[in-house]
């Protein structure tokens, strides 16, 4: 959904299709990788689970 808005934001600024489009790729893209590097870096803190 956030992607969604975001295209649809660039194209009601720009009426650019193939921009906003684009945009809307490279934002989906940075979201996917930047949650990727969160789950790593989380599952890497020890502090409250319990050692079995």
């Amino acid at each position: 959904m956030g992607t969604f808005i975001t295209s649809l934001l660039i194209f009601a600024f720009t009426r650019q299709w193939t921009l906003s489009l684009g945009i809307g790729v490279l934002d989906f893209t940075i979201k996917v990788f930047a949650y990727y590097l969160h789950e790593r870096a989380w599952l890497a803190v020890r502090w409250g689970k319990q050692v079995h």
